[in-house]
């Protein structure tokens, strides 16, 4: 029986997220975390130590090793140019899974409602404005994948939706899963 190589891969942001990814990672067979980078080099060195990866630098450093695929695990605010670079760099290709961002903010503006239901000026004022957030990361989300579907062309870009109770879409898994592994 031939013996094929653990799939080489690098993780961008240490964060929960990035912790999450790797700690899934290592219960993957033929899978191996071999990179590890992060605005927070500390946070990199942590996580790479734990998960028996090397800690690089920045985004650049973690392309220039030998890898077969990169997990992006960024705040909205930070896609774009990453998955850019990750598609310059020329690492085989077979698709891309996004986790939207949904505005979780009713539509219009709900101050008036909310300071009546808190009772309280000043946090009715912060919600308000933590929706106004919300909405914007959204926008900037949605601008990011659509600039990302035209640089994909014709390969396949999964989406899975944000749903409320922080679970993934089964149908889009599974799909993607139809779609990875035949």
């Amino acid at each position: 029986m031939r013996r094929v190589a653990a799939l080489r891969a690098g993780l961008v942001g240490a964060g929960g997220v990035g912790a999450r990814h790797a700690l899934t990672m290592q219960g993957v067979d033929g899978l191996r975390l071999v990179a590890v980078t992060d605005v927070d080099p500390d946070r990199a060195r942590r996580l790479a130590s734990e998960h028996g990866a090397r800690a690089v630098p920045d985004l650049e450093a973690l392309l220039a090793e030998p890898l077969d695929a990169v997990w992006l695990c960024l705040p909205p605010f930070a896609h774009g140019a990453p998955e850019d670079a990750v598609l310059d760099a020329g690492l085989p290709f077979s698709g891309v899974v996004a986790n939207r961002v949904r505005p979780a903010a009713p539509k219009g503006d709900p101050s008036a409602e909310l300071e009546r239901l808190l009772g309280d000026h000043a946090l009715a004022s912060k919600v308000t404005r933590t929706f106004e957030e919300d909405r914007r990361l959204a926008a900037q989300d949605r601008r990011n994948l659509a600039n990302l579907k035209k640089r994909l062309g014709r390969k396949p870009m999964i989406e899975v939706p944000h749903l409320d109770d922080d679970v993934h879409d089964l149908a889009g898994l599974r799909r993607m899963d139809e779609y990875l592994f035949g």
